[in-house]
């Protein structure tokens, strides 16, 4: 994706998702390389007000060298972040917790209750923002993936190192 225009479209849309439901589900997506901190740039993203504010984002690095990251909310939360690269998911395994990770590990939690999940579909490369793309960011991503049914750490963990084992063998 070049950063300005360019997207994917993932074909998922939250509120449709039959095991990601508004008080349990994950995304994620592995991008390959470390973007210079930017104002904006979503790996994954879409932003929905119907029935309330309701995302599912995940920026890695802004310019701030902080990461941000929304699921089933209209508040997010953020971490410090100075290296974009790698595999980033974002968990919510009950209405009040929510966590990010990095390659398997988690790096930011938060207690930010849960109010509504997205009924627009997810844009990778950039945010679904009400319908148009904007936030893009200028990178490769090898995957993206979603979910529910009670996604633990280890279970993210252990699709990281399957994922990785599966790609290193091609």
């Amino acid at each position: 994706m070049n950063g300005t225009s360019s997207y994917v479209r993932s074909g998922f849309t939250p509120r449709n998702g039959v095991k990601f439901t508004d008080n349990d589900g994950f995304a994620s997506a592995k991008q390959l390389q470390s973007v210079a901190a930017a104002t904006f740039g979503s790996l994954f993203g879409v932003h929905d007000n119907s029935g309330g504010a309701a995302r599912l984002l995940m920026r890695p690095r802004d310019s701030t060298d902080t990461r941000v990251y929304f699921i089933n909310s209209g508040s997010g939360d953020s971490g410090a972040s100075t290296d974009a690269s790698g595999r980033y998911s974002v968990i919510r395994s009950s209405n009040t917790a929510n966590r990010a990770l990095r390659n398997g590990v988690q790096v930011d939690s938060s207690s930010l209750g849960a109010n509504n999940r997205p009924n627009r579909e997810v844009y990778i490369g950039a945010n679904n923002e009400l319908g148009t793309a904007n936030w893009f960011v200028p990178i490769t991503v090898e995957y993206f993936e979603a979910g529910g049914d009670v996604w633990s750490d280890a279970d993210d963990l252990a699709m990281h190192n399957i994922i990785e084992a599966f790609i290193a063998s091609l």
